[in-house]
């Protein structure tokens, strides 16, 4: 039962974990490509 409990907990955690992962590389993708932008007006991908 506790190492169900355990094993969930993990589970949990790295979903978490990746999902914080993934908004964090979506956010900074998003903010060089601004940047990218901002500093070539014809960059654009």
């Amino acid at each position: 039962m506790a190492t169900e409990q355990g094993a969930a907990a993990l589970m949990g955690i790295a979903f978490l974990a990746g999902a914080c992962a993934a908004a964090a590389v979506r956010a900074v993708r998003d903010w060089w490509h601004s940047r990218n932008r901002m500093l070539d007006p014809d960059w654009d991908v």
